[in-house]
This record gives C-alpha cells, structure tokens and sequence, in this order.
C-alpha cells in the first residue's frame, strides 16, 4: 500500500499528526505515549495491510533493549485501544491477527484530501476483477432464498380467531354487567349488593362473602383483576347517588382485603394494572394514573368528561373511550402511561366502539360494538400479526352471531388466553294455548 505522502491523517473524529507526534478526537489533544503512539503511526502508514509484530520491533525497538517484547508490545496496544475507545473483542480501528501482528482497519483520510480505504492496495485502487458466472448465479440464488423466506413469511395468512364453542355460565337472569376471571371461576356483581362467582366450566353461583365492606354498601361492582397479583379490584358506595365510592383490592375469596382509595362517586370508570400497582381511572377532567403505595395521582389524557379505561397488558398504556364532536360517536384509544403517543385502537373502523381488553399478548383487542345499519351490539375483534404475516395489515372480524344482546366488555382468561367471557341477554319466545271458558 501507498504510504500517506501527507504529514497529518484523519480517521472518524480523530486526527493524528505525524510530524508533531500528536492525537486529537474532535480538536482536543489526546494523551499518547511515545511508544504506542509510534506503533499507531506505523500501522497508518499502512492502512488495511498486515504490520507483522517483527516490523514493528525492528522499527520500534532497539537490539540492544532488554525487555520482554511480546508484553511491552501488547501494552503498548492497548495504550492505542484505550485512547482511541477501541476494542479488541469488537475492533473499530486496530485489529488483531493472532501470532502475525496488527492491521488498521477503519477508512483513512489525509490532509490533502485523498481517501484510503483500509484492505485497498492504493489510494486509486487496483483494477477490479470481473466476478465469475458461478459466483453471481450463487448471489442471485441466495437472494432469491432470502426474498422468498421474507415474503412467505411477511404474507403468511394472520391466524384470526372464530368461535368454536359457547356455553352458557349462568341462568339466574340477572344483571351481570363488569365480569372479572380468574382461570378457576368468574366473579360478577354490577352496583348490586351482593357479588356472585361461577366456575369457568358452568354451574351454580355462588354469592362471594365480603365481610370487609362496611354495612350500608348497597351498591358493589366488580371493577377488574390482576392475574399477576392475584388480585380483585371492588367498587363500593352507599345506596345515594352522590356518596363517596371505595375501591378495596382482596384476594381469592375476598380475604387479605385492603382499601386504595377513593373516588367521589361511582360513576367513574377504575381499572387496575396488571401488576396490581396502579389504578386507571376516567375522571371527569381526564384519564389519571394513580400509583396505591403513594395514592399520587396524574392525568395522562385530558378529557371533557369522563370515560371507560381499560389497561394493555404490557401495563405501560392505557385503553379508554372518547366521542369526537364531529360524528358524536364513542371510539376506542390508546395512551402511554407517560401521556404520550396518543392512537385509535381501531382505526379500520368507523362505527360506534364501545370498551374492550387486549389479549395477554397484546395482539388481539376484543371490543363491543354495532355492525353499520345494525341495532343489537355484538362482539368484535381486532388481531394483528406476529412474527408470521408481518406485511399485512391488521384484521377486524365479529365473533359473535348477529342479533346477539351483549353487555359490558369482554373478558379474558388469564389461565387459558382462548376463553372469552361476555354477558348478554337471551330473549326467548314461547308458544302459549289459552283455553277459553264460556262465563254463566
């Protein structure tokens, strides 16, 4: 390789100035040893070619010095390593080739404007060889494996999920509202005084004993779980409209309760974070986080009146609802717990949404709403792709029969992600035959 004719080379933000015996890293003078600093300037004055450990101790050393040259060289090294940031596991300008020396790999430039690439054997360049026929044909093979991987993979069909199975929990006909379950059983209660569980599989309820609740609290509503926690988020007020609404956490059974908090009314909507830490709440004035160690309270949305929450399962945004002034309908979104990046969750569609839960993985979002020139509410699902199908676009299906009479949101097991728990309504018509008698 050409040596640098100049007497200053620059190679990223440093500066080496051979005359002068002088490294700088963006104009600030760099502390280098006499030694290490003379092995640098031998190794730039071939860039991209092997200096064998022999050269430099017969530049560098003397005959006469008695030293052990192996130790002192490889100190010296990284003495270079050190000021320029540089590693010898992951080299950026000084490699190592193990038992032949050291080599300068990083592009160099000099003073007078010419650029030397580290592995050229000159500043020009030498005469480039053709490729030979096989080894294109083995390139256009190999890129055409890779197109094929990425485009089966990226258009790999998004696996939407279908209803294969419904049972019915419950026949007791009563309003259910906000479900919570647990993998065991569900728990349902809407600002009644008493709240129920059932097992996952069907059966009797079962009223749930809440001894912690002070007498009077007529109105209880089942307000969410934490599967990560195990923990069960209660609401609970007195029979009045404007009484102050509790909101208690307890565990399996309603034992090891505790109150969090408190809110002016019962007509907010409260969610709690997966890792049982945090409270969502949709106030008057806005969506607000409140950690329950600290009670410390803050709006991550403004909003001109309250709303429904939900949380992402990661627990680092939140899902709520919101009517825009142009079309007043209700449409779900999305926020960071920091207040940022504010989105619609379901952007495809523009019908009436109501609130929803994500799938423990985040990928689906099961929601409530209406088919456009529909009436009765239905359950949809949003699903987006994986790793598999990664070029298309997310997928909006209905889960649920058309003419169905749903309430509330959707819920999911946290122990079997393919179970989905949602009240309705059942209408039934019966054929009646009356017999008529003739009155004396």
């Amino acid at each position: 390789m050409n040596t640098p004719k100049s007497q200053k080379v620059q190679f990223g933000v440093f500066e080496v100035d051979l005359a002068t015996g002088e490294l700088r890293k963006a104009g600030t003078k760099v502390k280098l040893q006499d030694q290490p600093f003379q092995i640098l300037s031998a190794l730039l004055e071939r860039p991209g070619e092997i200096v064998s450990r022999e050269d430099l101790r017969q530049k560098i050393w003397r005959d006469d010095t008695f030293i052990d040259f192996d130790q002192g060289l490889s100190k010296a090294v990284n003495k270079i390593r050190e000021a320029l940031g540089d590693s010898a596991d992951n080299p950026r300008f000084v490699e190592t080739l193990a038992r032949r020396g050291y080599r300068f790999i990083a592009p160099v430039e000099t003073e007078c404007g010419s650029a030397v690439l580290a592995g050229s054997s000159s500043v020009a360049g030498p005469k480039q060889t053709r490729p030979s026929r096989r080894r294109i044909w083995v390139w256009l093979a190999a890129s055409g494996v890779v197109l094929t991987i990425v485009l089966a993979t990226g258009l790999w069909q998004i696996d939407v999920p279908r209803v294969v199975d419904v049972v019915q929990l419950t026949n007791d006909g009563t309003h259910k509202g906000s479900l919570a379950a647990d993998g065991i059983r569900v728990i349902y209660g809407y600002e009644g005084s008493e709240v129920y569980s059932v097992p996952v599989s069907g059966g009797d309820p079962k009223r749930l004993p809440l001894p912690f609740l002070p007498n009077g609290r007529t109105r209880i509503r089942v307000s969410g779980y934490s599967p990560m926690g195990q923990q069960t988020l209660f609401l609970s007020a007195e029979k009045r409209q404007d009484s102050v609404c509790e909101m208690w956490l307890a565990g399996p059974g309603g034992d090891a309760a505790r109150k969090v908090g408190e809110l002016p009314s019962m007509n907010y909507s409260v969610a709690l974070s997966p890792d049982a830490n945090r409270l969502a709440i949709g106030l008057s004035d806005g969506v607000y986080i409140q950690s329950i160690a600290t009670g410390e309270r803050k709006r991550v949305q403004p909003m001109k009146s309250s709303t429904a929450v939900w949380w992402h399962p990661s627990g680092h945004s939140v899902g709520f609802l919101d009517r825009r002034e142009e079309d007043s309908k209700t449409r779900a979104w999305q926020v960071n717990d920091d207040g940022t990046h504010l989105r619609r969750i379901v952007p495809e569609r523009e019908q009436m949404q109501w609130r929803g839960r994500w799938s423990l993985d985040g990928k689906r979002f099961f929601y409530s709403s209406v088919e456009e020139g529909a009436r009765n509410i239905e359950v949809f699902v949003r699903t987006e792709a994986g790793i598999l199908g990664w070029l298309r676009k997310p997928v909006v299906t209905r889960l649920t029969a058309a003419g169905g009479l749903f309430e509330g949101w959707p819920t999911i097991d946290p122990v079997d992600p393919k179970r989905l728990y949602v009240a309705g309504w059942s209408t039934r018509a019966e054929t009646m035959r009356y017999d008529r008698k003739t009155r004396n």
